[in-house]
């Protein structure tokens, strides 16, 4: 019993961590109308630093506006 409720419990820990991520950037190809996303790491919690984060987040962009998407938004 007490290991199925630490289950849920890190389950529901684990959905909570993944919703509050970093920035998104939402870009869009104009030929095709199809969406892409991309997305920065949990910085708030300190699982990567704002370096990392932003260089993943710089090179996901980079790689789609190289294909021809456009950025649509970008939260932070």
């Amino acid at each position: 019993m007490a290991t199925r409720r630490m289950f849920f419990a890190l389950a529901a820990a684990c959905a909570v961590l993944s919703a509050c991520g970093g920035p998104v950037v939402t870009l869009k190809n104009p030929q095709s109308g199809e969406l892409a996303s991309c997305k920065g790491g949990v910085s708030s919690i300190g699982l990567t630093s704002d370096r990392v984060e932003s260089d993943l987040l710089t090179e996901c962009v980079d790689g789609y506006t190289q294909q021809g998407y456009e950025v649509v938004t970008a939260t932070h």
